[in-house]
């Protein structure tokens, strides 16, 4: 009986040594799987934001409409040049110049407000792609702690359902084997090595309270 109890407990140390090792792999491989999904994720933005600043960087103002003052301007800048009022046609033209850098400045910045927003508007946009993912993750991760928690709660209910058969059966067996040493005494009464064994059977444990009661009772008797 020593024994088979000792090979339950034996066979359920190598299934719970199983179950940790390949729930370990499970989870080593998510959480690689995790690094990399986020990494990928990263670098695609990082990718993304490069190219965006790259089309932006080479977007010049070109196609943007100058004041009608600068247009004007210049024409009479053409104007004076072409009548040789050179003189004139240098100040206007530095005046001009003035008035074009100015503008310039203008469009410049109305372009890198422009950039600026479309840059927010693309960082919030990756910004709500890593909590998508990092939500569905957690959600797996959530998913296998329960089926984990799970399988250990079945491995831990087929264990003890096999120690208390264990123990039923050999309850019953010890019981069985009682009673069948309690006769024998009976009928050898005046057999006292007979008698002694079940004694000191009893008194090592081997048979229940119920089986000595019994055994004294009909010695008594």
């Amino acid at each position: 009986q020593e024994l088979e109890r000792l090979g339950l407990e034996e066979a359920h140390s190598l299934e719970f040594q199983n179950f940790n090792m390949l729930w370990n792999e499970k989870i080593d491989a998510f959480e690689e799987y995790q690094v990399d999904q986020e990494a990928a994720l990263l670098e695609r933005h990082g990718q993304e934001l490069l190219q965006f600043q790259n089309e932006m960087s080479q977007r010049e103002p070109h196609h943007a409409k100058y004041s009608k003052e600068l247009l004007n301007l210049r024409t009479i800048q053409q104007t004076l040049a072409s009548q040789r009022n050179y003189a004139d046609a240098q100040r206007v033209k530095l005046q001009g110049d003035r008035q074009e850098e100015v503008e310039f400045r203008r469009l410049q910045e109305q372009k890198d407000t422009v950039f600026e927003r479309k840059r927010q508007q693309i960082i919030v946009r990756q910004q709500q792609e890593i909590q998508a993912l990092h939500t569905r993750l957690e959600r797996r991760k959530l998913e296998l702690e329960r089926a984990r928690k799970k399988e250990l709660e079945m491995l831990l209910q087929r264990y003890n359902n096999v120690r208390k058969g264990l123990e039923t059966q050999q309850n019953v067996i010890r019981s069985k084997t009682g009673n069948l040493l309690a006769k024998h005494a009976l009928n050898k009464k005046t057999d006292n090595s007979g008698s002694n064994v079940i004694v000191t059977s009893m008194a090592s444990g081997t048979f229940g309270p119920a089986v000595r009661r019994r055994h004294q009772q009909t010695m008594g008797g």
